[in-house]
């Protein structure tokens, strides 16, 4: 079972004055809950990314990011013929351009490792892709309604530019 989606309540305000919608990733028998901000994106805009970030799988792609929070955290599946090894990561904003990404463009997903540098191994489930394309089913059939755009917060690379010095 792969799912990742959003419950039915209302967002809820922070103290820090955006609103978050509680979501839910499922990885096999694994569930993770998560608060995604409201203040990059919307709800449609996160459920696009998601259909889009399955449907690379399904075509054929090794790799691909699903969103949780806008431009910061993902999980990352890779594709081994049919199994899918799925792990959570960080996209910090040195790795992006100056932009609000709506999708994670493959070139910003690392090769998949299994222990990090001290050989610690990183966290990780398996899953099919038989249950990936029941995803990509399931979520063309919901109705996700026009694209709404998020209130464009452009992340600010200090990463120098072509040119600058360091």
């Amino acid at each position: 079972m792969f799912d990742i989606s959003f419950a039915d309540e209302s967002p809820e305000l922070q103290d820090e004055g955006y609103a978050t919608q509680l979501g839910e990733i499922v990885l096999g028998e694994y569930r993770e809950t998560f608060l995604a901000p409201l203040d990059r994106w919307s709800v449609t805009d996160y459920q696009r990314s998601w259909l889009e970030a399955a449907e690379q799988l399904v075509a054929g792609a090794d790799r691909s990011g699903f969103f949780t929070q806008a431009n910061w955290m993902r999980w990352v599946l890779y594709r081994e013929g049919e199994q899918v090894f799925v792990q959570e990561h960080i996209l910090f904003e040195l790795d992006v351009d100056t932009q609000v990404l709506t999708k994670t463009p493959a070139h910003l997903i690392r090769d998949r490792r299994t222990a990090d540098d001290d050989g610690e191994a990183i966290s990780e489930w398996e899953i099919t892709m038989a249950a990936v394309r029941d995803f990509v089913e399931r979520a063309r059939s919901r109705e996700l309604g026009p694209r709404t755009p998020a209130s464009p917060r452009l992340l600010q690379s200090t990463r120098p530019s072509v040119g600058e010095q360091a």
